[in-house]
């Protein structure tokens, strides 16, 4: 297997001699195995090593002893270790997001953080061959291009290496029994209660058992086969962006004309690759929002203009496009009352925001996220209105026991200076009641005593 990993590196030069690499270990079979077969390569790439372990504080003493049995592995292979605990399920629910997004997210906030302290250039983590399959089942069931077909890349730009990923999950726990390593075993993973793990333990077996018996192998040859068609049509989008794309200091134009004799595959592709390196990142962008600029286009309305929800605006002059930043135009100060029970529009933001007022009898589920909160109903203190942030303006985010001046709650999550106060502040007469995409304020959420609710949902305008 050691070969086999040899290869891989080699092949997709994941290592260099001299690297210095942080390596995620949760103390099961992929990161363990990982571990220590990147050890016993050390001598080999001349290589530092530095693990990286999250205890989520989710399974209580199991949990704490996962962290041990890292810790102990790392001083018997002589390999500095980084050790936090962090109550991921708490943190999830402040943020609206789910277990599984908030452990990743602060696992590679925490091995990125590592890698500045060890001076590392590699983060290698222990996704393997099944987990290639597992994500592109997963992809396709939620949705996704062609693109997202490709699977999980070997490396990224971001210095995060997958040495594993041509390895069977098999094969790996083998080595670890050969090694007498004896990795601890999550017992969620065995528990389809998780999409991935109902796919690993339930319809991957199907499939094989009663269709294909070399399934995984089949996929994963077609895999290969995307990429390539992926690698083709994304060289012929950066040739088209290259050709078209005429940039200024402020904003970037693109003829019309040239723009709509391209292929609408190609058009697509030339509209997320002009996003991503405009702003950085094609995150949150939609295939709705990509049709809705396409039709824009295609209409060639002169004047026109979409916004996307990460700020960039496309608009139409006179057979060009102009792409440019939200930011650029004047926002004026705003101070705007809201109407329970409707949808209100409102267009010199872009936002769309609806307010249901429900009672403790109602058939509804509670939602707290990024994009939607329910409040108590009878806390809410005359009307309810949004306006933009004024000095000194504070609030007590949900679950941090005290009061926090917007300002510092916008630096602690890293807001840039520009976007502060575009940023809409939910208000009633008294408080602030939540900073909408952000976090509630503790003094209105639901409790035990409610008997009257407001769900309140915000979304961005695809066209203002």
């Amino acid at each position: 297997m050691l070969k086999k990993i040899v290869e891989t590196i080699e092949k997709y030069q994941l290592i260099d001699h001299k690297d210095r690499l942080i390596i995620g270990v949760s103390g099961g079979p992929d990161s363990v195995c990982l571990l220590h077969s990147l050890w016993m390569l050390k001598e080999t790439y001349d290589i530092a090593l530095a693990v990286v372990h999250l205890d989520h504080e989710y399974r209580g003493e199991a949990s704490a002893a996962d962290a041990l049995y890292v810790k102990n592995l790392c001083e018997e292979l002589g390999v500095k270790a980084y050790i936090h605990a962090e109550p991921i399920e708490e943190l999830a629910k402040q943020r609206g997001m789910s277990f599984e997004e908030m452990a990743r997210e602060r696992r590679y906030a925490l091995f990125f953080q590592a890698a500045q302290d060890f001076n590392a250039n590699r983060i290698a983590v222990a996704h393997n061959r099944n987990d290639q399959v597992e994500t592109f089942l997963m992809r396709v069931m939620r949705g996704t291009g062609i693109d997202g077909m490709v699977g999980i890349p070997y490396k990224r730009d971001d210095g995060v290496v997958r040495p594993l990923l041509d390895i069977d999950r098999s094969d790996i726990e083998h080595y670890c029994k050969k090694h007498n390593l004896k990795p601890r075993t999550d017992a969620t993973n065995l528990e389809a209660i998780y999409t991935r793990n109902r796919i690993r333990l339930e319809m991957v077996p199907y499939i094989e058992k009663h269709f294909n018996s070399g399934f995984q192998n089949t996929l994963l040859r077609n895999l290969d086969l995307i990429k390539e068609d992926v690698d083709y049509l994304k060289l012929q989008t950066k040739e088209a962006f290259n050709q078209m794309v005429c940039k200024k200091k402020h904003e970037w134009l693109i003829p019309v004309d040239s723009f709509v004799a391209l292929h609408p595959a190609i058009q697509k592709r030339v509209l997320r690759h002009t996003i991503e390196a405009f702003t950085g990142t094609c995150q949150n962008i939609s295939l709705k929002n990509i049709q809705g600029l396409l039709g824009m286009i295609h209409k060639n309305e002169t004047g026109k203009v979409h916004i996307l929800p990460n700020g960039l605006r496309f608009k139409m002059n006179y057979n060009q496009i102009s792409i440019g930043l939200k930011e650029q135009e004047t926002l004026k100060d705003f101070d705007i009352n809201l109407n329970i029970g409707s949808l209100n529009v409102i267009n010199e933001l872009g936002l769309e925001i609806m307010i249901k007022q429900m009672s403790n009898s109602s058939n509804f589920k509670e939602t707290q996220d990024a994009k939607c909160i329910m409040i108590d109903a009878e806390r809410v203190n005359g009307t309810l209105k949004i306006r933009n942030r004024i000095p000194g303006d504070r609030f007590k985010p949900l679950g941090l026991g005290g009061t926090k001046k917007i300002k510092d709650y916008f630096i602690d999550h890293k807001v840039e200076r520009k976007e502060r106060d575009q940023i809409p502040l939910l208000c009633d007469d008294t408080h602030i009641i939540w900073v909408m995409g952000y976090q509630m304020d503790e003094r209105y959420r639901i409790t035990k005593d409610t008997n009257q609710f407001l769900q309140i949902t915000f979304k961005s305008l695809q066209v203002l």
